[in-house]
């Protein structure tokens, strides 16, 4: 049953300041949670993408908007 809420970044490398504006360490020490930055319009569709993914065991190929840490909008996608 899907019912994790706790979605902490275990990894960031480097190239997420770039992305996001945050260090990698601003993203793993457990103060953000991975849905902070999706941007609020894109949360469910990502929740259904990783609900679908864990339900059924298959890759996931997806893309949404985040928003940065000085708080612009970007489009990021994602394909595993």
């Amino acid at each position: 049953m899907y019912r994790r809420t706790d979605y902490k970044y275990l990894f960031a490398s480097e190239g997420c300041l770039t992305l996001t504006g945050y260090t990698a360490d601003e993203l793993t020490n457990g103060t953000i949670n991975f849905f902070d930055i999706v941007h609020p319009d894109d949360v469910q569709q990502v929740k259904d993408i990783i609900k679908k993914t864990i339900d059924v065991g298959l890759p996931f190929e997806g893309s949404h908007r985040i928003i940065t840490k000085d708080g612009s909008i970007k489009w990021i996608r994602y394909k595993k």
